[in-house]
């Protein structure tokens, strides 16, 4: 099995020298509309049965600078990373 430095090197080098002026137009705006679209799925999520359970996962004791949507509190680093990726999978239904 090849050492983890050689698995990991090529990618790490790839994406380290690569700069945002090397996509194509084409590309970005696929980008930016995939960003609003996982945005607005969680925005809408909140609203659901299932979103307000999630909402509910957030620790009344734990305070942190993170952000979530939903809540006016922010949330530690990993609960708030939990919240809003769980809930921008409830109305995903994964159009790619």
């Amino acid at each position: 099995m090849p050492a983890l430095e050689s698995v990991t090197e090529k990618p790490s080098q790839f994406i380290t020298s690569t700069h945002y002026t090397d996509f194509p137009e084409s590309t970005l705006q696929t980008d930016r509309y995939a960003v609003l679209d996982t945005i607005g799925a969680g925005i809408g999520a909140c609203r659901t049965e299932a979103g307000r359970n999630i909402l509910h996962c957030k620790s009344e004791t734990e305070e942190g600078g993170c952000s979530m949507l939903g809540k006016k509190k922010k949330s530690t680093l990993l609960e708030a990373d939990f919240i809003n990726s769980s809930l921008c999978q409830v109305l995903d239904f994964d159009d790619m």
